[in-house]
């Protein structure tokens, strides 16, 4: 089947098949979900967010879908009535006490607030803690013990800002204190998007991975487009910098949202990246299209990075990975983001944003693409757990609906796609 710029190609062998359900279908506007077992039962939750008050402040509310352990979801409140627009999200026990709390971006207002997880979290009775006021324009936001103290820092990443920064927990004693802040990365173009922790040189330290959509309507020819892929060594030195900037791609354009992942079983973590979202983008003119960079691990030093390009995709906008069919070797799922018949005065016209597509690895062969829904307005955020405990990797994904001249004419939306094998 063709569709605009878009070829959906159909393989004949026994493939694996998903069946839809719907989370939520009346929010205003969700731009970030998380999947983490909030109420300690052994299955997997959802975490979300709904900017209910669209205005120049914004209010916010977040929730929690309690999973029955079959993939049937029950909403809680985790906090109402927040100002500033609540978006992506990570979860993490911050506190020590064994419970995973939830550390929120406020984009709008450019701070980062933690959530803590009470003994009945379906109680509502959740504590507000600022970890900060001042992350401007803050967008993405990851949990981890950065600095090898024992317990949970924070990193974010700001897309009017370009900054990336990290956040020292002060400790159990300091809970209302708001965090040390630290610059890793202060000269990323506008536009930062993902935020993400691995061990890219297998030395034992937490790294992070970082990207940049980069400057808009630039001419193909046109070099100075800022868009980058980078990743920043934890040196583990807080007196003379922790952080080192290794760059893995400055070359391809758009890069927005993407994950470590081992995409070719050598056991360390490559890779797997979307590149395109920007509606004023043309998909013919700058690539739209989904990648995964190969760590190339050299002896005593660190790695190099070989691209693979994976398929095009219009308007990708994040990338993760996963062997779905269980065939031992990884495939990826994303999303393609257009919610919009005109957005800042520009017409979208290409029919084949809107979507979430899953790519088989076939070896050499090449990468096998599938819809898993088509008009799927906004579509942004992609994750992948076992939501049914039945063994299989199944997907969820948020969209934030489709907008015309600022209206909303269809709601936000979170789905899950249930793997029912082959």
């Amino acid at each position: 089947m063709t569709s605009g710029a878009f070829v959906l190609t159909l393989y004949a062998a026994k493939l694996i098949r998903f069946t839809e359900h719907t989370i939520v279908d009346d929010h205003r506007y969700t731009f970030g979900i998380g999947a983490v077992d909030i109420d300690g039962d052994g299955d997997i939750d959802i975490t979300c967010p709904d900017i209910y008050k669209i205005g120049p402040d914004g209010e916010s509310n977040l929730y929690w879908f309690e999973n029955s352990g079959q993939g049937e979801f029950q909403r809680h409140v985790i906090y109402e009535g927040q100002l500033g627009w609540m978006e992506r999200h990570a979860s993490g026990d911050i506190n020590g006490d064994g419970r995973p709390d939830v550390a929120m971006v406020d984009n709008r207002w450019g701070r980062l607030y933690w959530f803590a997880n009470p003994e009945k979290p379906s109680d509502s009775h959740w504590k507000k803690h600022v970890i900060t006021s001042k992350c401007s324009h803050a967008y993405d936001v990851v949990l981890a013990d950065l600095d090898g103290d024992g317990d949970m820092d924070a990193a974010a990443s700001g897309f009017g800002s370009g900054m990336i920064t990290w956040f020292e927990n002060p400790g159990n004693d300091e809970t209302d204190a708001e965090w040390i802040d630290h610059v890793v990365d202060e000269k990323m173009s506008k536009d930062a998007r993902t935020i993400e922790v691995a061990d890219f040189n297998r030395d034992g330290k937490v790294d992070l991975l970082a990207t940049t959509l980069g400057r808009r309507n630039r001419s193909a020819e046109e070099k100075n487009h800022g868009s980058q892929v980078v990743w920043y060594e934890n040196c583990g030195d807080a007196e003379t910098g922790r952080w080192k900037k290794q760059t893995i791609d400055d070359q391809s354009r758009a890069a927005c949202h993407g994950h470590p992942a081992d995409m070719d079983g050598d056991g360390d973590l490559d890779v797997v990246m979307a590149h395109g979202m920007m509606t004023t983008a043309d998909p013919k003119v700058a690539r739209h299209e989904v990648v995964w960079y190969e760590n190339v691990v050299q002896p005593d030093a660190n790695p190099t990075w070989k691209r693979h390009r994976i398929a095009p995709l219009p308007f990708a906008f994040e990338a993760t990975a996963k062997d779905l069919d269980n065939d031992g070797d990884m495939d990826v799922v994303a999303t393609a983001w257009t919610n919009t018949q005109r957005l800042y005065g520009q017409p979208v016209t290409d029919p084949d944003g809107a979507r979430v597509v899953w790519f088989e690895n076939r070896g050499d062969d090449p990468w096998v693409i599938h819809n898993l829904q088509e008009k799927f307005p906004g579509a942004n955020q992609v994750i992948i757990s076992d939501f049914n405990a039945d063994g299989r990797p199944d997907i969820v994904a948020s969209c934030d609906g489709a907008w015309v001249d600022r209206e909303q004419v269809s709601k936000s939306e979170i789905r899950w796609w249930r793997n029912d094998g082959k």
